[in-house]
């Protein structure tokens, strides 16, 4: 089960970073914190919106059953708030400075997912002011 609902990531977020509409689309964002709860950025463009779900959907796709592989010595290094407003959904997740893994949190049906990162994911999350263009 948790396997399959893992698969259903991908297309789980490619749904909720595109949404269902362009009005929907000027107030879908993505807000990221550092891990001191300082704003960082927030990602609202549809273009940046749809490389972010992208990075996220290759995450999940290689993940298979991982919750619970993030040790208890992680260290946020940042937390993604990503906000749809058609329909009103919030997921939340957390990269780490010295792991590479990642914890999304929220999903509808799976709850919470934490999922391996490459390195080039890992760099990515890691430096998220790079991702709002």
């Amino acid at each position: 089960m948790r396997k399959n609902g893992v698969i259903l990531l991908i297309p789980l977020l490619v749904l909720f970073l595109s949404g269902c509409s362009k009005s929907a689309h000027s107030v879908d964002k993505v807000i990221v914190y550092d891990s001191h709860h300082n704003h960082v950025t927030t990602i609202k463009n549809q273009q940046s919106l749809k490389s972010f779900s992208d990075l996220l959907g290759k995450a999940g796709a290689k993940t298979s059953n991982t919750h619970g592989k993030i040790t208890r010595d992680a260290k946020v290094s940042y937390y993604y708030v990503m906000k749809q407003a058609k329909p009103k959904v919030t997921l939340h997740m957390y990269t780490y400075s010295n792991s590479h893994y990642s914890r999304l949190k929220g999903l509808p049906v799976l709850g919470t997912v934490d999922y391996k990162l490459s390195n080039s994911e890992y760099n990515t999350l890691n430096k998220p002011q790079n991702l709002n263009r």
